[in-house]
């Protein structure tokens, strides 16, 4: 946080404690306040960035298994070549989406925000503007691969009788001994 006075509030069970907080800046930083305020934003930035990017890779890992699994489940039944098809398309879909989500990322430009004491470096604000321009249509099209095209994709698998096997139910031994 940056220096200043902040209220503090502690919740445990029925308690609520709140206490007033000083901040103060190290004496021996040479910054000043607007350098600091823009560090603070470049960071929060960069951490919301980072953070957004990790949500959409990991959805996108998620989605690369579940077509991985539907086109071994295609192989095994014979499946159409048109639903193996689309399942690589979506595949390819996946994977290039997945390269320009990493071109997004602002890399060290970005990370070195909070190691430094003083103002971002005009590399670290190019490359925090340059991600906010570029991921917004991305994480678009990753949101469009989860919520329409991977489920329409499913329902065809469906409606194709191509259905993942759920396995054998586990059976609960009987406890001996009381």
């Amino acid at each position: 946080v940056l220096p200043g006075t902040y209220l503090v509030q502690l919740e445990a069970a029925d308690q609520v404690v709140q206490q007033e907080v000083t901040v103060r800046l190290d004496p021996r930083a040479e910054t000043n306040m607007t350098a600091l305020r823009a560090r603070q934003a470049a960071a929060r930035s960069a951490a919301t960035i980072s953070g957004t990017i990790t949500l959409a890779t990991r959805a996108l890992q998620r989605l690369t298994d579940q077509i991985n699994d539907a086109k071994a489940l295609l192989k095994d039944a014979g499946g159409s070549a048109e639903l193996t098809a689309e399942a690589e398309a979506l595949t390819e879909a996946i994977d290039s989406l997945r390269s320009d989500l990493q071109d997004a990322n602002p890399g060290r430009a970005a990370s070195g925000v909070e190691s430094n004491g003083g103002a971002p470096s005009a590399d670290a604000v190019w490359a925090l503007d340059r991600a906010w321009g570029l991921l917004p249509p991305l994480v678009e099209r990753v949101n469009e691969l989860i919520t329409a095209e991977v489920p329409a994709f499913n329902r065809k698998l469906d409606d194709a009788g191509v259905r993942p096997d759920p396995g054998e139910p586990v059976a609960m031994p009987s406890r001996r001994g009381g």
